[in-house]
């Protein structure tokens, strides 16, 4: 029986590494088309998206800046068309793409996710504000009611002071007639006593 031999015996699993070494000796012109796993780096694919997040996150702080500063002009009607807006993120990008067109968003990964978060809070800053521009509208309305309210007691007031007024002014005409009936029954009175001391007079004289 043969026994095997040195090479067979001390061979070991080759790695990817390996593979890829021993097959860039062989082959010929596609050797020169393989490249070393060494190539592939995780660290530095993380840096890069670390670097993507980061320009991603000014980007979005860029645009939340000029929106704070366009929210006065913004009008009502574009709040309402805010609102309308679908809540599916994705669709909205689509619909609504970043104003910053240089950058390239990614479609999947944590810098996608980063992204969306970002939407998300800057889609919560401008529904919080809209709903603080409703309640300063709401305070406002309720002051003037306030003071609308306080301006009609105030008349009621004056008006039930006029009525009263005018009631004794009714009172006191209605006693000045009652003195003119007496003062015409007196009158009569007076009138017809005279013309019977008259007569009487006349014909004692007779």
């Amino acid at each position: 029986m043969a026994s095997p031999s040195p090479s067979n015996v001390d061979q070991k699993p080759k790695t990817g590494e390996d593979v890829v070494d021993s097959s860039s000796g062989k082959g010929g012109e596609d050797s020169d088309d393989r490249i070393p796993l060494s190539c592939f780096k995780p660290k530095k694919l993380v840096t890069k998206l670390k670097k993507v997040v980061k320009e991603l996150r000014v980007c979005l702080e860029e645009t939340l800046e000029r929106g704070k500063q366009n929210q006065s002009k913004v009008s009502r009607n574009d709040m309402k068309g805010q609102d309308s807006r679908e809540s599916d993120p994705i669709k909205n990008i689509e619909r609504n793409p970043p104003l910053n067109q240089g950058l390239v968003v990614p479609l999947d990964g944590p810098a996608m996710n980063e992204f969306l978060n970002l939407v998300a809070g800057n889609q919560k800053l401008l529904e919080a504000a809209i709903r603080q521009n409703k309640l300063e509208e709401i305070a406002h309305l309720r002051t003037q009611l306030q003071e609308e309210q306080h301006r009609s007691r105030e008349l009621e007031k004056k008006l039930n002071e006029a009525k009263a007024e005018q009631g004794k002014v009714k009172a006191l005409e209605e006693e000045v007639v009652q003195l003119n009936t007496k003062l015409g029954d007196a009158a009569a009175e007076l009138t017809r006593q005279l013309d019977e001391a008259q007569k009487k007079h006349r014909h004692g004289a007779y």
